[in-house]
């Protein structure tokens, strides 16, 4: 990760296209479950570029299939059971008979996203779930 962008604070797929000369970004990772920020991460991608969507959607989104084939565009989706495990796991969670607190094994602030990346992929000391958190770790 090289840059992040504040979208409260700017346009983000003008300022990815101005850190870019208008080429785009290599890679766009979109978390929010939102339909307008899912959309907007198609108009950030370089050709050949990559999208991570990675939010849970409660309504279909319209996406840009031709854009996708003609710019050979890579999109993946999280390494995860899906919403219907969420949805069986949620009540387990809300009356304390799931705790998954022990599962956190890492937390690192937005500044160190790539050593959080690192020790994910590569499980360094026995990572199991590592938090990354835009306003700073507790």
């Amino acid at each position: 990760v090289d840059i992040t962008i504040n979208v409260r604070r700017e346009n983000p797929v003008e300022r990815v296209m101005e850190l870019t000369n208008g080429v785009g970004a290599d890679m766009v990772i979109e978390c929010t479950g939102q339909p307008g920020p899912v959309v907007e991460a198609f108009d950030m991608i370089r050709k050949n570029g990559r999208l991570s969507i990675n939010g849970v959607y409660h309504e279909s989104v319209a996406i840009p299939l031709n854009k996708i084939v003609q710019w050979n565009m890579i999109i993946t989706g999280p390494k995860a059971e899906g919403g219907w495990a969420m949805e069986r796991a949620i009540p387990l969670l809300a009356d304390g008979r799931l705790n998954l607190k022990p599962l956190i094994t890492h937390k690192f602030s937005l500044d160190d996203v790539n050593e959080a990346l690192d020790t994910f992929i590569n499980r360094k000391g026995g990572a199991i779930k590592v938090i990354i958190k835009p306003g700073g770790v507790e």
